[in-house]
């Protein structure tokens, strides 16, 4: 990071750390297939993208009257990213380098993602990351997705209490690839890192305007 001030750091998990947003914007041909529906994705990805998975299934439940309920729909989908996450969701080139240099500089860090915690844990367990983060956040925990602050804030109140002292805002760099969410951080008073993801490429723009920084990729912001 540009400010050295700042010690401490929330991680986006999908298109940040993990190169993982073909599988999310799959999951909802993949789950609706199993139940005789064939959709192309892209027709509502722009809904879903900022919901949980949890209010997605209830989207997919309304939507397409699916004979099911939330809690089944939920494990459903997470059965499918559970897959995938363990085998095929590989980490962004070069991040356990950047993370590394967090590290050396005192920086604390933690993740906050809309994917469920379990799905985070086996992820970063997988590639030996789980070692750079003090705690893990699922927006499943806050109830509502990054197109709100609340999953932001309970982590600056994690580190707080973490830490026992009074960590402001300004103090921590929410790092995002989605414009969204960034925008999101940033008009809740954080300062904001983006990354480059090729998912997201056509909202990078908006990404650039919005962050205190941005970097195209990992090696970048090494350097």
């Amino acid at each position: 990071m540009k400010n050295d001030n700042i010690k401490y750091a929330i991680f986006d998990m999908d298109g940040t750390l993990v190169d993982s947003m073909f599988y999310w914007r799959n999951l909802s041909a993949e789950y609706l297939s199993r139940h005789g529906i064939i959709i192309d994705p892209s027709e509502i990805l722009s809904k879903i993208k900022p919901m949980t998975v949890e209010e997605a299934a209830i989207f997919f439940i309304d939507h397409f009257n699916l004979n099911t309920t939330p809690k089944t729909a939920l494990n459903e989908m997470n059965d499918i990213m559970y897959n995938h996450y363990r085998h095929n969701v590989q980490i962004k080139p070069h991040i356990t380098e950047y993370l590394n240099t967090l590290k050396i500089k005192n920086v604390n860090l933690c993740v906050a993602s809309a994917t469920s915690k379990h799905l985070i844990e086996l992820c970063l367990k997988r590639f030996d990351m789980l070692k750079y983060f003090d705690f893990l956040l699922s927006c499943d925990e806050v109830g509502i997705g990054k197109h709100q602050p609340d999953v932001y804030n309970l982590a600056q109140h994690n580190f707080s209490s973490k830490f026992s002292t009074n960590i402001s805002k300004s103090d921590i760099a929410i790092f995002e690839d989605a414009s969204y969410a960034a925008k999101t951080a940033k008009n809740a008073g954080f300062y904001t890192v983006g990354i480059y993801d090729k998912w997201n490429s056509t909202k990078f723009d908006e990404v650039k305007e919005i962050c205190d920084e941005y970097y195209l990729n990992w090696k970048e912001a090494i350097r």
